[in-house]
């Protein structure tokens, strides 16, 4: 009769991520289970493993656990392999339990655990373990090309195989189940759930109205309870977990659609069975199918990731007289209305005044934290850049979110009321942008990805910088089709955000090229649906051995090679196409250009005369202007900087500017500066270093704030704010709007 002394199981669960090991080892998650030779049906087993402690959306530990786990079929547990007869438990227990945690220690894991645990046991002097396959001991692998016949239990089965046969059925285990594509922890002291279903759907009209879902939840026990979730909801978990399961697309759901029998309409029977599949991916998936958030989520109550609180309404339910809300047209007596949040909820405030705002590139913070932005200075700071990929997804910048998530909490803090919208695009991030516009299905994706992410971080809107439609810009594809698929996009981005985010688009002096290649002649209905315009006054003549201003304010002697590229041309350009003036912000450089010349005055007869001005060079790249790590020349040598950017404060240290005791500007160190009449811009000229410096200062920009408010523009925003001398530069601005 066979003795049913407890045996010692190598166990392989399904795990996400792809595989780092030279083996592919930990394309599965292992673990060492005690448990007994003959089981019952109601068996249960001890698990000791090394799992990632998750601490935080982007912190994780590795840490010990010890659990007690029922032995019958599971989805997560692909195979166990008897490797040993345990003939001294306690001693078993105590060399499991000293394991140490290697922290730190790079590639280490649940396989580095286990094959230590397996060595110690095999040599410790209390021989803890009795008959046992040697060859698993001291070669751990699967693949380990073994010659035995050692006994192998699938999971769900009673049949023993062998090694080889096993590995096959393991593989094609896991083909069936599906991997996660990120590593999240089994966490001990949780409920087990077995399923979870989807019953049906009713509303609720708090804090809008929206549809809930109610998940019927099964735990390993038997027992169920009930759970209503918001489709927002079910994307705050997605975004959290990070987890690669889609979600079925989000759709308004709106009662001109579904009159009166909207509860049971194939739209909603859709969503919830993708809803339904997606619980039961992550329900499947022994990363996550325990996971605290999964926990949390599945728990009657509300749904807090990592003790954020979830504020924002679920999917909305809307007739058309509040749909109506997307595409309302606010007189001009309200020119400076912009949609916000109101303290009681969402709605409307009303501005006053023209806005001041600025750009914020994710690379600032090395040289000017979040922390440090004096944020009473600025309505709305653009944070850039997130970019659309292939598959109208959303790539980030290393590093970037991190700086978010401190933008935002800055932004946030005391009495600081700065909204933060963040921007999508830039000079080097549109490559994709064409493509994830060209079809609905593309554009419904990438909206909702804005849309998580806005509801993730915390924003109050976003920015769209294609650079640009129906042109190549940086080399980019683009289709002729461009500039109506921007406006669908738009229209999908406000139906999907609401009325109460910020919708903006950083233009050129222009409006979109249309699919003849010329501009739009009327932009009205994408009006009706954004918030602003940004438009990009700068970058208009770059470096050249003929310099030509980097910003006009104006053609006033009707000399420029590109008349249409002002400040007062774009203005008129973009309100005889139909944008609102108080829909415009003016863009205003905290940068110049250095030039290799001689030149005394400045010029535009470097360019061709054109039916239209050239597209601007790189007006918001994905990194800063290259500047030397050292400066060791001379006090006021630039010749390391001919043919860049240069921000304002470096003209500074540099010593090509010096600060006045008024408060303004002046050349130094053997630079002369001069006035530019015909566009009403500064620059800087010394001929002995052969060097030119097109740039804007207190003066032209106090001048293009005040046209911006004469002309009841909705504003001016800044490129960008970490290059302003402190707020000097600002300072002016404000006044020049005038704001205190």
């Amino acid at each position: 009769m066979p003795s049913n002394k407890d045996r010692l199981y190598v166990a392989l669960f399904a795990r996400g991520g792809a595989p780092k090991m030279p083996g592919l080892e930990d394309t599965y998650h292992w673990a060492l289970i005690v448990a007994p030779k003959v089981e019952q049906v109601d068996t249960r087993g001890v698990q000791y493993h090394a799992k990632e402690k998750i601490l935080g959306p982007s912190n994780s530990q590795w840490v010990f656990e010890e659990i007690d786990i029922p032995l019958r079929a599971a989805n997560m547990l692909l195979v166990r392999i008897a490797i040993a007869k345990i003939v001294k438990l306690d001693r078993v227990h105590k060399v499991l339990r000293s394991i140490p945690i290697r922290q730190g220690e790079v590639g280490w894991n649940c396989v580095g655990w286990v094959k230590e645990a397996l060595q110690l046991l095999d040599v410790d002097g209390e021989a803890p373990l009795g008959t046992r396959v040697v060859e698993w001991v001291k070669r751990l692998y699967l693949d380990s090309g073994l010659n035995n016949e050692e006994e192998v239990i699938l999971c769900g089965t009673n049949v023993s195989f062998n090694r080889h046969e096993a590995l096959s059925l393991v593989k094609r285990r896991v083909t069936e189940i599906g991997a996660c594509s990120t590593a999240f922890p089994l966490s001990s002291n949780m409920p087990i759930f077995s399923a979870v279903c989807i019953t049906g759907h009713t509303t609720s009209s708090t804090p809008h109205p929206h549809v809930l879902y109610n998940l019927k939840v099964t735990f390993d026990d038997g027992t169920q309870q009930n759970v209503h979730r918001r489709y927002s909801e079910f994307v705050t978990l997605h975004t959290s977990l990070r987890d690669p399961f889609l979600l079925p697309a989000k759709h308004s759901l709106t009662t001109n659609l579904v009159p009166s029998a909207w509860l049971n309409d194939e739209l909603i029977a859709e969503r919830k069975e993708g809803l339904e599949t997606y619980l039961h991916n992550l329900l499947r998936c022994y990363d996550l199918h325990d996971h605290p958030l999964l926990v949390q989520f599945l728990t009657p109550g509300l749904f807090y990731p990592f003790g954020t609180p979830q504020t924002e309404p679920g999917e909305p339910v809307a007739n058309m007289e509040s749909k109506s809300l997307l595409s309302v047209n606010v007189s001009p007596d309200r020119s400076h209305e912009i949609y916000t949040r109101s303290e009681a909820g969402e709605g409307l405030a009303r501005h006053s005044e023209p806005l001041a705002a600025a750009y914020y590139p994710s690379w600032a913070a090395d040289t000017l934290s979040p922390e440090k932005i004096a944020y009473t200075k600025f309505d709305i700071i653009f944070f850039c850049f997130i970019t659309p990929n292939g598959v109208a997804g959303i790539d980030w910048d290393d590093g970037s979110k991190n700086v978010l998530r401190r933008l935002v909490a800055a932004a946030r803090a005391g009495t600081n009321q700065t909204r933060i919208a963040i921007s999508m695009g830039g000079w080097a991030g549109c490559h994709w942008m064409s493509r994830a516009m060209s079809t609905a299905s593309n554009r419904a994706k990438l909206c909702d990805n804005i849309d998580k992410i806005i509801d993730e971080y915390g924003l109050d809107g976003i920015d769209i910088d294609w650079e640009y439609p129906n042109d190549s810009g940086a080399g980019n594809p683009h289709s002729p089709a461009d500039a109506a698929n921007l406006l669908s996009f738009i229209k999908t981005l406000r139906d999907i955000l609401g009325p109460t985010r910020i919708i903006s688009a950083a233009v050129t002096h222009l409006p979109w090229k249309g699919p003849d290649g010329k501009p739009l002649p009327d932009v009205s209905e994408f009006a009706r649906c954004m918030n602003f315009v940004n438009i990009m006054n700068y970058d208009v003549f770059i470096a050249s051995d003929k310099p030509g201003p980097n910003a006009p304010l104006e053609n006033g002697c009707g000399s420029s090679s590109q008349p249409e590229a002002s400040a007062r041309a774009a203005y008129t350009q973009w309100t005889n196409a139909g944008m609102p003036a108080w829909k415009l912000l003016l863009g205003l450089p905290l940068y110049g250009y250095v030039s290799r010349s001689t030149a005394k005055k400045l010029s535009g007869s470097s360019f061709p005369n054109a039916r239209m001005p050239m597209f601007p060079a790189f007006p918001h790249p994905h990194y800063p202007y290259k500047k030397p790590e050292t400066v060791t020349a001379p006090a006021g040598d630039l010749s390391a900087m001919w043919g860049q950017q240069i921000s304002f404060k470096d003209l500074l240290s540099y010593g090509a500017l010096v600060k006045k005791s008024d408060g303004t500007y002046d050349g130094a160190n053997g630079y002369t500066k001069a006035w530019d009449d015909c566009s009403d811009t500064p620059f800087l000229f010394n001929q002995s270093r052969r060097t030119v410096i097109t740039f804007d200062d207190t003066y032209s920009l106090m001048d293009k704030a005040k046209f911006a408010r004469e002309s009841k523009m909705a504003g001016c925003f800044t490129w960008s704010l970490d290059q302003d001398d402190g707020t000097a530069l600002q300072n002016v601005i404000r006044v020049g709007l005038g704001k205190k």
